[in-house]
């Protein structure tokens, strides 16, 4: 799928989730890629170009355009942008603050670093995380699988989100945290397969009962 597709499929979902055209689009200038992170991310799907007025994040809710791209996707398939659609709203903060969740300072507001706060409300090693970065009037989002527990720090970047005329990252406005996961619950039991010796008298009795039958018969 190009970029022009994709930005024609966003301009779709902005209606339906924000009611207001052009709420946002899919742009990649500049391209999420170039983000040099440590622990380096996963994945990263971005950058998104916002319309007048929008933000990235509100207050997490589902029509935030964050919420949707994680749980709807660009196509409103109901599967996210990373391939999910269970995404939990955290948290969302400003540069040189802290909540719950995570704390973040910067070096030259175009870098900087994020600390996650493992052992408060829900967020704990299991959880995979996603990190959505708004600068000027874009938004990146990149993500990291667990476990993080041994992670003392992310070290970020701008980059990768929002560049100037003359190519230069643009100031961090704030970070929103979105978590999963990756633990399978304990009311899904295992699958059971059977070894082979068991599969071997299971057809030993069908084949019993097929010669049962024609005898029978």
């Amino acid at each position: 799928m190009n970029v022009l597709t994709k930005s024609v499929l966003a301009f779709g979902a902005s209606v339906l989730i924000a009611g207001q055209v052009s709420a946002y689009s899919f742009t990649q200038d500049p391209n999420c890629t170039v983000a040099v992170t440590s622990p380096m991310y996963a994945e990263c799907s971005g950058s998104y170009e916002l319309g007048n007025g929008e933000n990235d994040v509100t207050n997490g809710d589902a029509t935030d355009i964050v919420s949707h791209l994680l749980n709807e996707g660009l196509d409103n398939s109901g599967v996210g942008v990373f391939g999910e659609a269970d995404w939990t709203f955290a948290a969302k903060q400003d540069v040189n603050g802290a909540n719950d969740y995570f704390s973040i300072y910067d070096i030259d507001n175009t870098s900087g670093s994020l600390n996650l706060l493992f052992g408060t409300l829900n967020l704990t090693s299991d959880y995979e995380v996603v990190l959505s970065f708004k600068a000027a009037k874009s938004f990146s989002l990149y993500r990291w699988d667990a476990p993080l527990g041994n992670i003392d720090a992310i070290n970020w970047q701008t980059n990768g989100t929002a560049t100037n005329s003359s190519e230069n990252p643009q100031g961090l406005s704030h970070v929103s945290l979105y978590y999963r996961s990756s633990v399978v619950p304990d009311d899904e039991p295992p699958t059971d397969v059977p070894e082979p010796a068991t599969l071997a008298l299971l057809g030993l009795g069908l084949a019993g009962l097929r010669l049962a039958r024609k005898r029978n018969s």
